[in-house]
């Protein structure tokens, strides 16, 4: 009789905490009429979650307001905060003393509860296009400013280029510069200046670009004989 009594005793002092009776999560459903796969975000100090409304998900209780915030198609947005209210079973601590089982709910937060269905209404907000970047109306007002053009084959890619001309290689026959009584060479040329019958330089314009310029190859070249 004693042992049964003594193992009854703590069942009693912990039978109406909400620890026990409600533990320290619950399940919430979010809500968004008027809206189809709004992105919603719930958070307070304690935690944070994300979710595709419609959604049902398991969150951890607090004492803490909980913060919603949605996305929804159209360009729209809405807010709402949530403040947790006390369980009924926090009442039943009277069964233990009150003291014992309010510090132990307080302890997980298991005697606060979120509704269990949290709305966020989209019907009387209309949808609307997505805003053009601030920087937009500059351009448009400063057309100058925009730097980049359409790519092609023989068009300059900037604006700052639209005046520079741009040169162009042409074949030459290299007999036709070639005289039949040439000097030799004051120094050998290497085997890449003897197989390039071209010679590319670079100058600059008077606006200070640089412009290859393509000149003959040097005229102490041998004609090749057939």
């Amino acid at each position: 009789m004693r042992l049964s009594l003594f193992m009854f005793l703590p069942l009693l002092f912990l039978s109406a905490c909400s620890t026990v009776l409600d533990r320290s999560q619950q399940v919430i459903s979010v809500e968004t009429p008027g809206a189809q796969e709004a992105l919603c975000t719930l958070e307070n100090r304690d935690m944070k979650y994300k979710v595709r409304a419609p959604k049902t998900l398991t969150i951890t209780k607090s004492a803490k307001p909980l913060h919603v915030r949605c996305i929804a198609p159209g360009n729209r947005e809405a807010q709402t905060v949530i403040t947790p209210k006390t369980t009924d079973s926090i009442f039943l601590n009277t069964a233990n003393g009150i003291v014992p089982g309010m510090i132990v709910d307080r302890h997980t937060a298991a005697m606060y509860e979120y509704p269990a269905v949290i709305s966020v209404d989209f019907s009387q907000i209309a949808a609307s296009p997505m805003p053009l970047p601030a920087y937009q109306q500059l351009l448009n007002d400063n057309p100058n400013l925009i730097e980049l053009e359409e790519f092609r084959a023989g068009r300059s890619a900037l604006q700052r280029d639209r005046y520079d001309r741009i040169p162009t290689l042409q074949k030459t026959d290299r007999h036709s510069f070639v005289s039949e009584k040439t000097e030799p060479p004051s120094a050998p040329l290497s085997m890449e200046r003897a197989m390039n019958p071209y010679h590319v330089s670079v100058t600059r314009d008077s606006q200070g670009y640089e412009v290859p310029a393509v000149t003959a190859a040097p005229q102490s070249l041998t004609p090749l004989t057939k």
